[in-house]
């Protein structure tokens, strides 16, 4: 496969991924802003932060959440 081939279908890819992800993050922006406000707002100290930091983190890594 010649070089220029190779870099152009690499960039291509590149521009797929960080469009598919901008995608799924306003998705998220859009469905939860008003949940995620809530539970930010409810978080007073920092060991609750650190659980609702935990939560979030399981919820966009799940693969049932994001397809």
């Amino acid at each position: 496969m010649p070089t220029l081939l190779r870099a152009f279908l690499v960039l291509a890819l590149l521009y797929l991924f960080l469009t598919g992800v901008e995608l799924l993050g306003g998705g998220f922006k859009s469905l939860g802003k008003d949940l995620v406000d809530g539970l930010f707002e409810g978080v007073s100290n920092p060991i609750g932060g650190l659980f609702v930091g935990l939560l979030a983190t399981v919820l966009v890594q799940s693969s049932s959440v994001s397809t």
